[in-house]
């Protein structure tokens, strides 16, 4: 393998690792979003 071939290889991964720490954070702001949601249920409702 040259040492081209592996920059473009090494290349593909980091950007996979990327892409999968995009879709954590993204997943992480949903989850936050939908927590808020249901704290204000909860106060609305006035469960405890």
């Amino acid at each position: 393998m040259s040492q081209s071939e592996s920059m473009q290889d090494t290349q593909k991964v980091v950007e996979e690792v990327v892409d999968t720490f995009k879709q954590v954070y993204m997943s992480a702001e949903q989850l936050r979003e939908i927590a808020d949601q249901l704290a204000g249920s909860v106060q609305y409702f006035h469960v405890e």
